[in-house]
C-alpha cells in the first residue's frame, strides 16, 4: 500500500475515533450511569440517550464520507494534472524558458564584450 493512502487510510481513521470518543458525549452517558446508582435517574433514561449517542455517532460518520471522497477527488485532479497531461507541457515551457535565458545571456554577454572594446579603444 502506497504511503499517501496510508496516510489518507490514518486521516479517515482519526477523524472516526474523534467521533466514537467524543469526550462531551461520553462525560453525559457516564453523568447518567452515575445518577442511575443514586437513583436520580432511570435506566430508561441512559437506553435513550446511548440510542440517541449512537444515533449522532452515525451521522456524524456518514457526514464524514461525502467530506472525505471530495477531498481525495480534489488530491485526485492534483496529481493527474502535475503528473500526466502538463509534464509534457510544462517540460516544453521550461525548455523555451531556457533557450530564451541561454539567448539572453549570450545577448547581455556580447554586448560585454562590445563595450568593453569600445572603453579600450
Amino acid at each position: 500500500m502506497s504511503s499517501k493512502k496510508q496516510g489518507q487510510q490514518k486521516m479517515l481513521s482519526e477523524m472516526i475515533e474523534k467521533i466514537l470518543f467524543d469526550e462531551k458525549e461520553l462525560e453525559v452517558l457516564k453523568d447518567l450511569i452515575s445518577d442511575i446508582r443514586i437513583g436520580r435517574t432511570e435506566p430508561k433514561q441512559l437506553r435513550a440517550a446511548i440510542i440517541e449517542n449512537r444515533a449522532n455517532i452515525l451521522n456524524k460518520i456518514l457526514n464524514i464520507f461525502p467530506y472525505y471522497s471530495k477531498q481525495i477527488s480534489y488530491q485526485q485532479q492534483i496529481d493527474d494534472f502535475t503528473e500526466k497531461d502538463s509534464s509534457l507541457q510544462i517540460q516544453n515551457e521550461l525548455k523555451e524558458k531556457n533557450e530564451l535565458l541561454r539567448r539572453v545571456g549570450e545577448w547581455m554577454q556580447d554586448t560585454r564584450k562590445k563595450l568593453e572594446e569600445k572603453t579600450d579603444t
